[in-house]
């Protein structure tokens, strides 16, 4: 009894002997050392305290222990409107708020074409690419303890125009004739209203699409400052519109060779086409007793002087242009005419002293007197 005793003691000294010393003589690999901090995991390894796989879904990890989460207050981006422009990038707004983080991020309405929300940190970023009025967006972030709201405005204008190009900046028209300048080349946002200052001259007028159209009723030279706008902003440009009138065309005068008489009553008025003449001149001069009328061209009187066959040149003109013609004009005198002496019939005797007998005539005043045949001695 006393050997069998002491084999027990012998088997369990053994057993509970660490090290080489083994029931079997082999190593003890579970007796070996294990860096707790390198292997957390270790079967062999007891860590006292909370790890973050120990919280709850309600819970936060402090790093040294789980604490129960708290709702996010006082949500706040910085700015209560936006105001935003088609196609251009806009600031990102970061979120703050008190308390622990929200797990989710919603907005309602939904927010403009372009501009995002982020569903993870809540920061709203984007371009937008259209227009939009003032809206106003709820942005709520919430987690499983509560949530917190802020209201943001947005309003979204059109890219604002950048320039404005006709394909001339000049425009001429013709005194109530048709005239204009067609679409003008627009770089950047849509145009939506037109507008010229100072008005355009009476007769014209601006289209929806920035042309400009009618008949002009007015002359002159004038410059004006055309703009395009949109609810991003406007754009400008200037132009200048020169109105004359139309040139005279198709002079001419009944005859193109005038042969008058001392004393004839004339009155010859010209015929033109084209614009409205607003000066009229001829050189030379007429003779004595005509007159040449600068309002209409006209030619009026009766000639006091005789005229050499002569060339004259009459000239129409106005803003738009002249047009000058010539004619031939000679001033003859009147041939006499019906010469009479009372009495008819004369008898003298010799010596008598005749009396002196005057003639009468009519037409023209004779230059020179002859008798044939010879009067008596």
């Amino acid at each position: 009894m006393s050997s069998i005793k002491a084999l027990a003691i012998l088997l369990t000294f053994l057993i509970l002997t660490p090290g080489c010393l083994s029931l079997f003589g082999e190593d003890d690999s579970s007796s070996e050392l294990v860096n707790c901090e390198l292997e957390p995991d270790e079967p062999t390894c007891d860590i006292d305290g909370e790890t973050e796989d120990d919280c709850f879904f309600n819970e936060v990890f402090t790093g040294e222990y789980c604490r129960l989460m708290t709702s996010p207050q006082n949500l706040d981006y910085g700015e209560e409107t936006l105001l935003l422009v088609v196609g251009q990038d806009m600031q990102a707004l970061t979120p703050s708020f008190i308390g622990d983080g929200p797990q989710n991020w919603l907005v309602n309405p939904r927010l403009p074409e372009g501009i995002i929300l982020d569903p993870d940190n809540g920061v709203i970023s984007g371009t937008p690419e259209s227009e939009n009025l003032l809206t106003s967006y709820t942005i709520i972030g919430t987690n499983v303890i509560g949530s917190s709201v802020f209201i943001l405005e947005i309003e979204i204008l059109s890219q604002p125009p950048e320039s404005i190009n006709y394909t001339s900046n000049e425009i001429f028209c013709k005194f109530s004739r048709t005239c204009g300048i067609g679409v003008p080349f627009t770089y950047g946002g849509f145009i939506e209203t037109w507008d010229v200052i100072p008005e355009l001259p009476l007769g014209l007028e601006i289209g929806a699409s920035g042309e400009i159209y009618g008949v002009a009723q007015q002359l002159g030279d004038s410059n004006h400052t055309v703009s395009g706008t949109n609810s991003g902003g406007s754009a400008y440009t200037d132009i200048r519109i020169i109105t004359i009138h139309e040139e005279p065309e198709n002079l001419y005068y009944s005859s193109q060779i005038f042969q008058w008489l001392l004393g004839e009553t004339i009155v010859e008025f010209p015929n033109i086409g084209g614009g409205e003449v607003i000066n009229w001149t001829i050189e030379p001069p007429l003779p004595a007793g005509l007159f040449f009328n600068t309002n209409d061209g006209s030619i009026m009187g009766s000639p006091t002087e005789l005229h050499a066959l002569r060339e004259h040149y009459v000239t129409a003109s106005n803003t738009g242009g002249s047009i000058t013609i010539n004619f031939l004009l000679s001033v003859i005198d009147i041939s006499p005419l019906n010469i009479l002496y009372e009495p008819y019939n004369l008898d003298f005797t010799i010596n008598q002293i005749i009396p002196n007998l005057t003639p009468t005539w009519s037409g023209g005043a004779p230059e020179i007197w002859e008798i044939y045949p010879n009067l008596p001695r």
